[in-house]
């Protein structure tokens, strides 16, 4: 499997209403090399963290989902 040559890194908390464009908006990339996208998720209040995990469950290969147990702010 060829390696991963880029990690786009997504920081987020409680962006329900953009967190779905900002994924989706990398995804559209076309590329000719692997990419990976990193979503660090702090905590969110809202369904942030539910769309990410919809995300992360569609593109396990892409999306590496990291999630916090207590928001570090």
């Amino acid at each position: 499997m060829e390696e991963i040559k880029v990690s786009v890194c997504i920081f987020v908390y409680n962006l329900e209403k953009y967190i779905a464009q900002a994924i989706e908006s990398v995804l559209m990339q076309k590329t000719n090399f692997r990419y990976e996208i990193i979503i660090g998720e702090d905590k969110s209040t809202d369904h942030t963290l539910d769309i990410c995990t919809t995300y992360q469950k569609t593109y396990p290969d892409k999306i590496r989902l990291l999630q916090r147990e207590n928001n570090l702010g």
